[in-house]
């Protein structure tokens, strides 16, 4: 009898500690991207709310004109991979469409890294994807992930506000606070550049749109059109992705709130 309430003692005690270690592995306090490289497992999202985007405005081809651009407003910020994919079929067949997406999956990113990054990844070039896993954003994902995952450590590189300083209203003074939706974007003319045919690319056609997005000096929150980036359709597909986007995400030129 006291071996068998010995033995039973004994059991108790080691799966007392076995559940006690995996409690406390399921949570280290280190960024998904210095874990092996993982994200949080919270990709199953649903979003049954209903969603709307609005384009004005267009891109001339082959040459654009100082006049081109416009607006692109969104009702809400997507929650589900989904959801964006929605919205994306609304306004991503103009230029000015796809690059309002890209932002508003950063918007994503901030509530939730794994859905975030996916959108982020469908929203851009597939050579900017992971070829391993085309969900996950390849060259720049660990600047998506220092800027705007929030890490313990407290880096100061995490900068929070840049994905909202590109929506009308978007305010610093006294502090920087997220705009209330509808979120309204405003894209121009790049004098710089102009479109690029693409019919002798084997992984792109029509024409590379260059544009500018307004964004809200966060020193100032005066508007000021010096983001650069370039939208293009690839092969077989009639939504427009985003080529060149490092200026959405590389803003140090911005002094922190």
């Amino acid at each position: 009898m006291k071996k068998s309430i010995l033995l039973i003692i004994a059991l108790a005690t080691t799966l007392l500690f076995a559940c006690s270690s995996c409690e406390k592995s399921t949570d280290n306090g280190q960024d998904p991207m210095e874990n092996g490289n993982e994200q949080p497992s919270n990709g199953n999202v649903v979003d049954n709310d209903p969603i709307t985007g609005k384009v004005t405005g267009t891109y001339t081809v082959p040459t654009q004109k100082s006049t081109d651009g416009g607006t692109v407003t969104v009702s809400r910020t997507p929650r589900s991979v989904e959801k964006f994919k929605e919205l994306r079929g609304q306004i991503a067949k103009e230029p000015h469409g796809a690059a309002a997406c890209f932002v508003v999956a950063l918007h994503m990113f901030m509530e939730n890294p794994t859905v975030g990054e996916e959108c982020l990844a469908l929203s851009v070039t597939p050579s900017q994807r992971d070829a391993k896993n085309p969900k996950r954003l390849a060259s720049v994902r660990q600047i998506v992930y220092d800027r705007f995952y929030k890490k313990d450590s407290g880096a100061n590189i995490y900068s929070p506000w840049i994905p909202y300083c590109y929506i009308e209203g978007f305010q610093v003074a006294p502090g920087w606070k997220k705009p209330n939706p509808p979120y309204k974007m405003i894209f121009g003319h790049n004098p710089g550049q102009d479109n690029i045919d693409q019919s002798a690319s084997g992984t792109f056609h029509g024409y590379s749109i260059p544009m500018t997005i307004d964004a809200f000096n966060n020193t100032t929150s005066t508007q000021s059109r010096h983001r650069n980036i370039t939208a293009v359709k690839v092969k077989g597909e009639e939504q427009y992705v985003l080529i060149d986007f490092d200026n959405l995400i590389n803003t140090a030129s911005y002094k922190r709130p």
